[in-house]
């Protein structure tokens, strides 16, 4: 009885040392990037012309991104000022960015977001 016992526990250690990892929630970011939107509180505390230069990279950049065509101009202008608004923009795009075939065109948006910061950069 204490060699089934013994074979039972030592079966168990391996099924749990062998379980695959939980599969990663699409569309959520990880800790450490990439990053491909500015949080609100980022964007809050750039500079009037980054934050220009930054909405007009949205414009650009989000119709690229065949997955974000729901977002329209009017939405990344109106998000800007609303953290409800950027929070559902951010949510959308990072489901898409996230997501395991996630589209090469979601660079752009990382690229704009790295490119705002640097607009405030003293030279």
């Amino acid at each position: 009885m204490k060699k089934f016992i013994s074979l039972m526990m030592i079966l168990n250690l391996s099924v749990i040392a062998h379980a695959a990892p939980p599969a990663e929630e699409e569309g959520v970011e990880p800790e450490d990037g990439p990053f491909y939107v500015m949080d609100y509180d980022e964007f809050k505390n750039i500079t009037k012309e980054q934050k220009a230069y930054y909405l007009g990279k949205l414009i650009v950049e989000i119709p690229k991104v065949s997955a974000l065509n729901d977002i329209s101009k009017d939405d990344i202008l109106a998000a800007g000022k609303s953290l409800q608004k950027w929070s559902d923009m951010s949510q959308k795009i990072s489901k898409v960015c996230y997501g395991k075939s996630a589209p090469a065109s979601c660079q752009g948006l990382r690229k704009a977001r790295n490119d705002a910061f640097h607009q405030g950069e003293k030279r």
